[in-house]
């Protein structure tokens, strides 16, 4: 379902590691930050280094521009790392319609868990698919 929405329903801590293009944005997914924890960098094989010095660009998806110094032995850049907080902080603001789909849809699979047993494809249902529909957030 998340995926369908492209969002975190509930609270859900996350990483993104990058290990090249460090002079492009980094896209931090699913759906809305709610709070960025940490930015770090590691130089060589050298511990990670905190980042204090990265803005965030609030969006879909948000995007983390970070500037990251020079290596105080000379050590490359090998890697950076942000770590992030998104979905529902109270999983009580759920909405009712995703609640419902997510119930229908979990019935559905126990309904039909001999043909995903056996490795055949079952269509999500009709009425989750439309409920879904009208929760996705479309971007422009």
């Amino acid at each position: 379902v998340e995926r369908r929405l492209s969002h975190a329903i509930a609270d859900q801590t996350w990483q993104v590691l990058i290990t090249s293009g460090f002079d492009q944005p980094i896209t931090l997914r699913p759906g809305r930050v709610r709070e960025v924890t940490a930015v770090e960098a590691q130089y060589g094989d050298n511990p990670w280094t905190p980042i204090d010095e990265w803005t965030l660009r609030v969006g879909a998806p948000a995007c983390l521009m970070a500037t990251l110094p020079p290596s105080a032995d000379g050590e490359p850049l090998t890697a950076v790392r942000a770590s992030f907080r998104t979905g529902r902080a109270d999983v009580a603001d759920t909405p009712h319609d995703l609640i419902q789909a997510i119930t229908m849809l979990t019935a559905h699979y126990y309904e039909h868990r001999q043909a995903v047993a056996e490795g055949r494809y079952v269509a999500m249902p009709a009425g989750v698919e439309t409920i879904l529909q009208s929760l996705r957030e479309v971007a422009l």
